[in-house]
C-alpha cells in the first residue's frame, strides 16, 4: 500500500508513485513528489489504496477526517460533495472556491474543466455579495458555477448559478398623459374606457374590472406611470402627488415598496411585461412581451432580495422547485448602488 505523510494542509506521497494507480487524484510537484488534497487523501484512504501518517503515527479514516477537519474548515462537507461528484464518474481537482469538475472521461491535465463548484451548508445563509463575486468569477474564467447544499442528513443538492439577461420585446411605452387616477385602498383606479383599454392590451398594466370602463393599477405600476409623465393622482388633501409623495404613501402601505418598485421599472425599461408573482411566492412573473393565447404563461419569477444582504438555501430551495414545477425560471434581483443585478439559480442533476 502507497503511503501518505499529512504535511500542512496536503498529503505527499513519494515521487515515484505512478498517478495512474490513483484513480485519477494526485498532482506533481516541482520536487517530484506527488500531493494529494485533503479530500483526495480521505477518498483514497477510504477506498484501501493509501496509508496515511502523521509523522510515525498511522491515521485511520476517523482519525484523519478529525485531523483534517481541524486543518480546513467545513471538511466534512466539501469531502461529501468530493465523494459524490466522484461516484458519479467524474474528476475534480482542488479550485478557486473548492472545486473544479471535468466533463466525464476527462482527467485534470487532459482537458478543460466544465463547473467551479462552491460548497455550501443549508445552515449557512449566502450573502448577496460572495454570490456576485463568485458569479463574476466564473465569467472570468469561463466556467459553469454550481452550488452544492448540504443539508442536514447529508444529502447534496446542486444549483447552476448564473447572471440572468432578461429582455423582452414589449413595445416602447409612448403613453401621451397625464391621466387621472383616484387612490381607493391600496390600489389606484382610471375611469377612462380607451385610455384604460389601451394601456392594459397594447402593455398589459393592470387589470380591466369585469369588462366595464374601469382599470385597476397596482401601486408599483402607478409610480411607473407617474414617473413616466403619463398618470396624475391627487392625494386625499386635493393636491396632487409627485412621485415622491406617491412613493412615501404606498411606503406607508408596503414596508420595501422603494426597493420593489426600482425592480419593476428596471423590469420595464427593458422591454418586459411584470405582474405580481404572490400566488408563486415572488415578488413577480414576468412575461418577455404582452401576453396572447399562445405565449400566456410567464417565463419567470423574479423575487428581490432582502436589504440584509443575504439568502438562506431553504429560501432558494423553495422558490427554485416551485419554479420548476410550473416551468419558469427563478430569478433574484440584487440591488446594487446604480443598477439591479439578476441571478438565476435552477436545480440542476449532475
Amino acid at each position: 500500500m502507497i503511503r501518505g505523510d499529512l504535511i500542512g494542509s496536503s498529503v505527499l506521497l513519494p515521487y515515484e508513485v505512478d498517478i495512474s494507480r490513483l484513480a485519477g487524484c494526485g498532482l506533481k510537484q516541482e520536487g517530484g513528489n506527488v500531493e494529494l488534497s485533503l479530500e483526495e487523501a480521505a477518498y483514497l484512504l477510504e477506498r484501501k489504496r493509501i496509508s496515511v501518517f502523521d509523522r510515525e503515527e498511522r491515521l485511520d479514516l476517523r482519525e484523519f477526517i478529525n485531523r483534517a477537519s481541524s486543518l480546513r474548515p467545513g471538511f466534512e462537507l466539501k469531502f461529501l460533495v468530493y465523494k459524490d461528484i466522484r461516484e458519479r464518474g467524474y474528476h475534480l481537482r482542488a479550485g478557486p472556491l473548492d472545486f473544479r469538475v471535468y466533463p466525464r472521461g476527462v482527467r485534470s491535465g487532459e482537458g478543460e474543466s466544465r463547473y467551479i463548484v462552491h460548497v455550501l451548508s443549508e445552515r449557512e445563509p449566502i450573502k448577496t455579495d460572495m454570490l456576485l463575486k463568485d458569479l463574476n468569477l466564473s465569467e472570468n474564467i469561463k466556467r459553469r458555477l454550481l452550488y452544492a447544499v448540504v443539508d442536514e442528513e447529508g444529502d447534496i443538492t446542486y444549483y447552476e448559478i448564473k447572471k440572468g439577461n432578461l429582455k423582452g420585446k414589449t413595445s416602447p411605452f409612448d403613453l401621451s398623459g397625464p391621466i387621472m387616477g383616484d387612490i381607493l385602498d391600496e390600489r389606484v383606479i382610471i375611469w377612462d374606457e380607451t385610455i384604460s383599454r389601451g394601456l392594459n392590451e397594447k402593455w398589459w398594466f393592470g387589470k380591466v374590472i369585469n369588462d366595464t370602463s374601469r382599470l385597476q393599477l397596482s401601486f408599483v405600476e402607478s409610480a411607473y406611470l407617474i414617473e413616466k409623465g403619463s398618470l396624475t393622482i391627487t392625494g386625499t388633501d386635493g393636491r396632487i402627488l409627485s412621485l415622491n409623495g406617491f412613493i412615501e404613501m404606498a411606503s406607508a402601505v408596503e414596508k420595501d415598496f422603494f426597493n420593489k418598485y426600482i425592480v419593476y421599472r428596471d423590469l420595464r425599461d427593458r422591454g418586459m411585461v411584470v405582474k405580481t408573482g404572490f400566488k408563486f411566492g415572488s415578488h413577480f412573473r414576468v412575461y418577455d412581451r404582452v401576453p396572447d393565447r399562445e405565449t400566456y404563461h410567464s417565463r419567470y419569477l423574479v423575487h428581490l432580495l432582502s436589504n440584509k444582504g443575504e439568502v438562506w438555501p431553504p429560501e432558494i430551495s423553495r422558490a427554485v422547485r416551485l419554479a420548476h414545477g410550473v416551468k419558469k425560471q427563478m430569478v433574484f434581483a440584487v440591488l446594487l448602488e446604480k443598477r439591479v443585478e439578476y441571478v438565476e439559480i435552477m436545480w440542476v442533476r449532475l
